[in-house]
């Protein structure tokens, strides 16, 4: 019974992830729903001895092998991985909306330019 309620609340009282993201502090002027790939990496995380990012697409479409800037530095995803509870499947790309994994690769960069902390 209470699972169902919060659920219900959720479901009718948290906006959309684009409706939020218009009024984000993060934008204050306004968010282009088309603008370039965007992804919010929350946390990084430790499995089988490799760090992961763990985010969220923003906008776009992330794919394995493209070049994305991260704070002026240029870097290639090697590897994308949807997270399904503790396991992580490896994907070729990843749409608006998904919940996913930065390969190691990548968090390795994250944690070059001083942004990683491994939880």
């Amino acid at each position: 019974p209470l699972a169902r309620a919060v659920q219900r609340c959720v479901v009718t009282q948290v906006p959309p992830p684009i409706t939020a993201l218009r009024d984000h502090v993060m934008f204050p002027h306004s968010f282009d729903e088309d603008g370039p790939a965007l992804a919010y990496c929350a946390k990084f995380f430790e499995n089988s001895g490799c760090v992961y990012g763990a985010c969220r697409v923003l906008r776009g479409v992330l794919r394995v092998g493209e070049l994305i800037t991260v704070d002026g530095v240029e870097v290639q995803i090697d590897a994308l991985y949807a997270m399904m509870g503790s396991d992580l499947l490896s994907i070729d790309e990843a749409p608006r909306g998904s919940i996913i994994a930065l390969g190691p690769a990548l968090s390795s960069a994250f944690a070059e330019i001083g942004r990683a902390h491994v939880w």
